[in-house]
């Protein structure tokens, strides 16, 4: 595996400023997701240990790792993805996958339902992804994970979909596949409370527009940076 460059978790040098040269987001609507790729647990562990220091109190990492951030970062929420973050993987793949994160000590799972299946009409099996997951670590555990990549009025079936097995929270896009758009949050808001948006590695003020388009928390790979800008 390539090292991730070592900037992907030094301080940045915005966060040195004085902070009354700031206007921060509110860091209890940030999910800090791990930069990608990670090198090294104790870097892992820095990272998660600076960003609780800055107020951060959730995280998205893979569930080899659940350990090492509850550890620098205690009483955080910490959450796991399962399997193919674009959604790709076969149910039973996604289904171990959700197990092994909830054995490794995660608050939550991060599972992203195939939107290949959504755009074909196949809905049945869209449904039963949700379904099985749910049922492998229960609802209140669940992020279902709902990709823009499917089209039209697919998205919004799929939104609906997903939301019929009532998890904790559905995510739009997700970090390490691409960042949402306003309006796809604006519409996962519009059927389902719970909204978390994927601002992958966007910057400051596109984690703010995913926000103020109803998301109530953005999960980006650049938690430092969006907090110092």
């Amino acid at each position: 595996m390539a090292l991730a460059p070592p900037e992907l978790y030094a301080r940045p040098r915005a966060l040195l400023l004085p902070r009354g040269e700031r206007a921060h987001l509110d860091p209890s609507r940030i999910v800090a997701a791990e930069p990608w790729p990670a090198p090294r647990r104790a870097d892992v562990a820095s990272w998660a240990s600076r960003l609780a220091r800055l107020g951060v109190r959730s995280f998205l990492v893979r569930h080899r790792l659940v350990a090492v951030v509850r550890e620098a970062a205690p009483g955080a929420e910490v959450m796991a993805y399962s399997s193919c973050p674009l959604g790709s993987s076969v149910p039973d793949v996604k289904v171990r996958s959700a197990e092994l994160a909830i054995e490794a000590g995660a608050d939550e799972v991060v599972a992203c339902l195939n939107p290949s299946l959504a755009n074909s009409g196949a809905w049945d099996d869209f449904r039963g992804e949700a379904e099985r997951l749910a049922k492998a670590v229960g609802p209140e555990r669940l992020v279902l994970c709902v990709s823009s990549a499917i089209t039209g009025q697919a998205f919004v079936r799929a939104l609906k979909e997903a939301s019929s097995v009532s998890p904790s929270a559905i995510m739009v896009d997700f970090p390490l596949g691409g960042e949402a758009s306003p309006d796809a949050v604006s519409e996962a808001a519009k059927v389902y409370g719970n909204v978390i948006a994927s601002a992958a590695s966007a910057p400051a003020d596109r984690v703010r527009l995913l926000l103020n388009a109803g998301a109530a928390r953005a999960a980006t790979t650049r938690a430092e940076e969006v907090l110092a800008a």
